[in-house]
């Protein structure tokens, strides 16, 4: 998230919040819990054409280009995938 504070120039959670399109009590949720939205990074990254690693591992540089906007859709869809499998676990439990 400090990532994108610096990225964007944000300086309150709030404007972090806005960057992610989340409400700051998301926000704020996640940060207590000391976890990180990944599929709302991800969103961002694809919306802001930033690259996943640079923003989730701070790798340089943060410019995308053709390839990794690619990746960034797959990250986005494997995500997805997972999710699906979980709840699919979740609910044969």
């Amino acid at each position: 998230m400090d990532r994108i504070a610096r990225l964007e120039g944000a300086r309150s959670d709030g404007e972090i919040a806005d960057h992610l399109e989340q409400t700051k009590q998301s926000y704020a949720g996640y940060k207590k819990r000391g976890t990180v939205p990944l599929q709302e990074v991800i969103d961002y990254c694809i919306r802001n054409e930033r690259s996943v690693d640079q923003v989730l591992f701070g790798t340089d540089p943060p410019y995308v280009n053709e390839d990794v906007k690619k990746e960034n859709i797959e990250l986005k869809a494997r995500l997805t995938e997972v999710k699906q499998l979980l709840l699919e676990v979740i609910r044969k439990e």
